[in-house]
C-alpha cells in the first residue's frame, strides 16, 4: 500500500469511521454497520426523503405541472409545501401582493395567473417541522396561515 492510502486509513481509524483489527498478525479494516448504513443513505437517498432534494429539472417540471393544473382547475386556493420551490413558484404563479401575516416559515400571496385570481400559501415541508397537529410550527404557523388563506379564498370566490 502507498503512504497516501496508509495515511487515509489511519485517519479514518482515528475518526472512528473504520476499525483496525491487528489480532491475526495482519491488519484488517472494517466499518461499523451503522457507519456503513449512514454512508449508503447519504450516497443513495430514498426517493421522497429529505436528502433527495429537488434538482433544477425537477423544479422546472413541478412548476410547469402546477401552472398547468392551476390553469385547468382554476382554484381559488393553492397550498404548496417545500421551501426550496418558493422562489421558482413565485416567478411563475403571477404573485400580485404578499400578505404580511408576521409568521415565520410561510408566505401568503394573492395571485393572478392569466386572469385566474387565487390565494397561494407556501409552507415549509412537513417532515422538517411538523409531524403532528400539536407541534409548534403547525399551531403557530400552518393553522393560522391556512385559516387566513381560506378566508381570503372564500371572499375571492364570492366577489368573482
Amino acid at each position: 500500500m502507498t503512504c497516501a492510502v496508509l495515511d487515509l486509513l489511519d485517519a479514518l481509524v482515528r475518526k472512528s469511521l473504520l476499525v483496525a483489527d491487528r489480532s491475526s498478525g495482519r491488519t484488517r479494516f472494517s466499518m461499523l454497520e451503522t457507519i456503513r448504513d449512514f454512508a449508503e443513505e447519504q450516497a443513495n437517498p430514498k426517493p421522497g426523503s429529505q436528502k433527495s432534494l429537488a434538482n433544477a429539472v425537477m423544479r422546472a417540471n413541478c412548476v410547469r405541472h402546477l401552472v398547468a393544473t392551476v390553469n385547468i382547475l382554476q382554484p381559488t386556493l393553492v397550498i404548496s409545501q417545500g421551501w426550496t420551490l418558493v422562489d421558482t413558484l413565485w416567478d411563475s404563479l403571477g404573485v400580485t401582493h404578499e400578505v404580511d401575516l408576521n409568521l415565520d416559515g410561510c408566505h401568503l400571496t394573492d395571485c393572478d395567473l392569466d386572469g385566474n385570481r387565487f390565494v397561494w400559501v407556501a409552507l415549509k415541508h412537513p417532515t422538517r417541522l411538523w409531524r403532528s397537529a400539536t407541534q409548534t410550527y403547525f399551531v403557530e404557523t400552518v393553522d393560522p396561515a391556512i385559516s387566513e388563506a381560506r378566508r381570503r379564498a372564500l371572499a375571492l370566490a364570492r366577489t368573482g
